[in-house]
């Protein structure tokens, strides 16, 4: 649950803008390099070096 965390509406809020690019811009897949990651919105250098080791 979102309302758990943290700046609730701020991680909503960026979830849906996340989504939207991922589907407009790269095709509904998720990025394998760390400069395009960070271009997604709520995704930062500690989010894309986790995503990236994944």
């Amino acid at each position: 649950y979102i309302k758990s965390c943290s700046y609730p509406n701020n991680k909503a809020k960026n979830l849906v803008k996340m989504a939207q690019k991922l589907v407009t811009d790269f095709n509904s897949q998720v990025p394998s390099d760390i400069d395009t990651l960070l271009t997604i919105p709520g995704v930062g250098r500690k989010t894309a070096n986790v995503m990236l080791a994944v």
